[in-house]
């Protein structure tokens, strides 16, 4: 039941003229200490350099932490093809979908504060969706939070909403929700009834972000800031729009030949500073997440093991959704893990964390595919 934020469609027909302007060069990131050392070194470094190169891409940056070997980051091919710039792995990286479960603690966070409660309606917090989203006084906030509200997804499946991220990336832009709905969710009827399947919607994230706003009283990214950008120490993160030089150019081979195109100015529009994709970070933060996630520092043991609890739904395979509140469960020969992937336009991460081994691994790819995750149990093997 894995789904990504956004399978592209190849449905435009004169794509060369909307490309997006070449970067001026970047100044180069920071090295990264010295794991020379490291027992797995040599494992890890080509396991990284060959998962890079069976999909295609210009550069792959791996994360490894074991309870046995400690931490390992290390980097593959290039940042910038433009100006050939190495990756060095400290970048700045998109990381898409993994936001939705920083959208889902911030939003636990409110509810064990008794701001809102994850059985509230949608009417209740946006009055607004009246008459607009059918279903608006049945879909909770854990049916958004499950992808199990029927609500139609911005992405894949929205031809309309492709052809104007090509055409016009302004119109596109996620983090303001109230006019993507506007333009291609209301009005539109629910892709099934809240509750009785499960279906991924990048559109129940943007919606949860704008009850977050209204609960927290204050802009979300100050809600991350507050919520876990501080407390985990992510001094490297944020989830607003900026001209970065340090966040990894992104590419995506739109024509099927082989030939690769930047679309980081794609995904800045779409993305950037959204609730459902709109994170920027780095494989180092991210872990502090994941340990201050799992180590209890975000929240209380139980909203943890909520967010855990997987949707159990009879039209899902052998029952399991597979998804709890903004956090999947990923099975794996070495064992089952908890986390969550990003594929936008131009990339694919993937973020995983093993609490019976107590392992972290992370992945990031700068280029748009599904990737074969057979690599984390050779890492971890």
């Amino acid at each position: 039941m894995k789904t990504y934020s956004f399978r592209w469609l190849l449905v435009l027909t004169s794509l060369a003229a909307c490309q997006p302007s070449l970067t001026i060069p970047p100044t180069p990131a920071a090295g990264l200490p010295d794991y020379s050392r490291h027992p797995k070194k040599a494992l890890y470094q080509r396991e990284l350099d060959q998962f890079r190169k069976n999909h295609g891409a210009p550069g792959g940056i791996l994360l490894v932490k074991t309870e046995a070997h400690g931490l390992w980051v290390g980097a593959s091919g290039q940042a910038n093809l433009e100006h050939g710039t190495a990756m060095r792995g400290t970048e700045r990286i998109l990381v898409g979908s993994i936001t939705k479960t920083l959208t889902a603690t911030v939003l636990l966070k409110l509810h064990e504060q008794g701001r809102l409660r994850l059985s509230d309606k949608l009417a209740d917090w946006l009055p607004q969706t009246k008459d607009r989203i059918p279903g608006y006084d049945r879909i909770t906030l854990r049916h958004l939070l499950t992808h199990t509200s029927g609500v139609r997804n911005v992405g894949e499946d929205n031809i309309p909403f492709q052809l104007a991220l090509v055409n016009r990336p302004a119109d596109t832009d996620m983090s303001r929700p109230e006019t993507i709905l506007q333009r291609f969710i209301y009005g539109k009827p629910l892709d099934f009834e809240p509750g009785t399947r499960y279906y991924y919607s990048n559109t129940g994230y943007l919606l949860l972000g704008m009850v977050a706003e209204k609960a927290g009283g204050k802009p979300l990214k100050a809600l991350f800031q507050e919520f876990i950008l501080g407390p985990a120490g992510m001094i490297d993160s944020y989830l607003e729009k900026r001209n970065d030089e340090r966040v990894v150019r992104t590419y995506f081979d739109l024509y099927g030949d082989g030939k690769l195109i930047d679309v980081g100015d794609w995904e800045r529009a779409y993305d950037d500073g959204s609730a459902e994709g709109g994170l920027i970070t780095t494989v180092t933060d991210l872990l502090k997440f994941s340990e201050a996630l799992f180590g209890g520092r975000l929240l209380r043991e139980s909203s943890l093991n909520e967010m855990k609890q997987t949707a159990r739904l009879p039209t899902c395979p052998n029952g399991d959704c597979e998804y709890g509140l903004g956090l999947s469960t990923w099975a794996f020969t070495v064992g089952n893990s908890f986390g969550h992937n990003g594929g936008v336009i131009g990339i694919d991460a993937n973020w995983f964390y093993f609490p019976d081994k107590k392992a972290t691994v992370i992945t990031f790819l700068n280029k748009g595919i599904p990737t074969d995750k057979r690599i984390i149990d050779r890492l971890l093997q």
